[in-house]
């Protein structure tokens, strides 16, 4: 018997087709809440670590252009004085810049980071 086959499956029957739709099937299902939810607050996620959480805070720290690092140092400031105890790494802080560049609201310009205004955006019709 070849290895994967089973033993009640021919190439021939019926059954092979039922195997090969379901093989085929299990590829498309959903990953678990807990790796697709993170955009915004779930069961598993608190709301304050929600990613579209994370890039207002980092948006609220950028009212000047700032360094990566110094936007780091102000976010985390401004985290402890708001009470947001659930712990933010600088992966997922990182996260919530590339949701920020995705959505063009921050750009990186000469080695820092600006948060563009909705002026900015998109040109306005005359």
């Amino acid at each position: 018997m070849p290895h994967g086959r089973r033993p009640w499956s021919s190439p021939t029957s019926s059954n092979a087709a039922t195997s090969l739709t379901c093989r085929h099937r299990t590829g498309l299902r959903r990953p678990p809440p807990e790796e697709s939810d993170v955009l915004t607050p779930t069961k598993g996620i608190a709301p304050d670590r929600a990613l579209l959480a994370i890039g207002a805070q980092i948006l609220l720290a950028l009212d000047q252009p700032l360094t990566v690092s110094q936007t780091w140092a102000r976010f985390k400031e401004q985290r402890a004085r708001l009470g947001h105890h659930a712990p933010v790494s600088f992966e997922w802080f990182v996260l919530g810049l590339d949701i920020l560049y995705a959505l063009g609201t921050v750009e990186l310009r000469r080695d820092l980071l600006v948060a563009t205004r909705s002026w900015d955006a998109a040109p306005t019709l005359r």
